[in-house]
């Protein structure tokens, strides 16, 4: 279990891994599955377009990559001066292997610290899943 405020790679984990102490919902199962998607929003203070770019460059090359349980990401500007990531995966497991095989590319990227918020998505839509 990771501690609350311990960093976790690139991120700080609040609440423990699994503890149910993170933003989350009542578990419910995604569109077309009974697993348990999550989704994880990264706000990265200070980071820049830039770092992003060259961190995503380095994790489309890594042999590991795509990785398990990813769905679906999108990534822009906050509006404030930095970076917002959102992650849609499989399981929060599967985002942090992920996020313990990109921390590296990261921390060569430049990129800042972060925090992630992890929750349970109560349905994930995706276009070439729906009916009709």
């Amino acid at each position: 279990m990771t501690a609350a405020g311990e960093p976790f790679g690139p991120f700080v984990v609040r609440g423990r891994v699994g503890a149910g102490v993170l933003v989350g919902t009542p578990p419910s199962p995604t569109y077309g599955s009974s697993s348990m998607a999550v989704i994880v929003t990264v706000e990265i203070p200070g980071g820049t377009e830039e770092q992003y770019r060259e961190a995503s460059r380095q994790m489309m090359a890594a042999e590991w990559f795509p990785p398990a349980g990813f769905i679906a990401h999108a990534a822009g500007p906050d509006g404030s001066g930095g970076w917002r990531v959102v992650d849609f995966w499989e399981s929060e497991e599967d985002f942090r292997a992920f996020a313990e095989h990109a921390r590296p590319l990261f921390e060569r990227a430049g990129s800042p610290t972060a925090v992630p918020h992890v929750q349970q998505a109560v349905n994930v839509m995706l276009r070439g899943e729906l009916p009709g």
